[in-house]
């Protein structure tokens, strides 16, 4: 019987395949399984005299081109913040903490939006604030109070050239002013209206029996039903005054204290706003300012342009908008020669 030998070595009873030459050597390692090796070795002990330790100064530089906050001393009621000029601010906002005791008209909300997007529904408040330099009145400021706010008060541009106008008005006191001339002359034009008044009931009544008739007058004219309802409310501009319905507002920044005008004296104040020389036939707008210095009531805007309107020597001598009012057309050519 044959038997098995190896071709590697030629010896029998094993093959190539289990020859004991090609067996590794115990001294020799493979050079793809020394990756399987795993050796220990003990962890070294920390050592703080290695460590290393520096010390670095860093300059600090104060940014270029930044610009200072502008800011001012405002005087509300008795006490006196500092008022910070802001030229991005469309309205101006105080901190509720100052308007604790402060007189105040308006009542409304305004909801104000930050810088960063947060939104914040606060109250809509007139205050009579004033710079505190002692050389000026204090004018009104429509402020939104906010409980959020960080400074005592935030100045929009507006209100601020409005401090600095009363100051220069305050300081001059100017009789040349439009204030004062307009003034003047409707001071003129109600002792007009009295005088009229009293010519036409033929005697002279006295200033008892006339606040007595305007007063019964104010109260049964229907046309000021709901004025009365508001002035019985308080927070608004309308009040009631020894029996007389007034309405305040502000104009040229001084507070105006306005009769609520019944229907039946209407249209003559309208005609001595307007009609008398002293007047000079003044346009819609302008005739409406010299009323509201004395007088007020609703719809008093439509009643003056359409009183306006209705003035013979105004429309008579009303300038002419467009002086040629013709259709376009094709210009007709000769077509002959010499032919006109």
């Amino acid at each position: 019987m044959h038997k098995f030998s190896c071709y590697s070595c030629g010896l029998e009873d094993h093959t190539a395949r289990f020859c004991p030459s090609k067996a590794p050597q115990m001294g020799k390692l493979d050079p793809t399984a020394q990756g399987n090796v795993i050796t220990t070795t003990e962890p070294k002990k920390y050592d703080a005299s290695t460590d290393l330790t520096a010390k670095i100064n860093v300059p600090v530089e104060v940014p270029a081109n930044v610009i200072e906050l502008e800011s001012v001393q405002v005087k509300l009621g008795p006490q006196t913040m500092t008022g910070i000029i802001d030229s991005g601010a469309q309205i101006s906002v105080i901190r509720e903490d100052f308007t604790s005791g402060i007189k105040y008209e308006g009542e409304g909300y305004i909801e104000i939006p930050s810088a960063f997007g947060e939104r914040d529904t606060t109250p809509l408040r007139i205050f009579e604030m004033k710079i505190d330099d002692g050389v000026h009145g204090p004018v009104p400021v429509t402020c939104a109070v906010s409980k959020n706010l960080v400074s005592d008060l935030l100045l929009s541009t507006t209100a601020f050239e409005a401090l600095k106008e009363n100051i220069q008005m305050h300081k001059f006191e100017s009789k040349l002013d439009c204030y004062d001339t307009v003034k003047e002359e409707l001071e003129v034009a109600s002792i007009e209206l009295i005088a009229t008044d009293s010519v036409r009931d033929g005697s002279t009544q006295d200033g008892e029996r006339t606040r007595t008739s305007f007063i019964e007058s104010q109260m049964s004219d229907p046309t000021l039903s709901d004025v009365w309802e508001m002035a019985r409310t308080e927070g608004n501009a309308y009040a009631i005054r020894d029996g007389v319905l007034t309405h305040t507002e502000y104009i040229c920044g001084e507070k105006v204290k306005q009769a609520v005008l019944p229907k039946c004296k209407r249209d003559e104040v309208l005609r001595v706003a307007h009609e008398i020389p002293l007047a000079g036939h003044l346009g819609e707008r302008k005739a409406k300012q010299r009323i509201k210095y004395s007088f007020l009531w609703p719809e008093i805007k439509k009643d003056v342009k359409e009183f306006c309107q209705s003035c013979r020597q105004c429309q008579v001598r009303r300038a002419i908008t467009y002086r040629d009012r013709i259709p376009i057309r094709h210009i007709v050519r000769p077509e002959n020669p010499f032919e006109i």
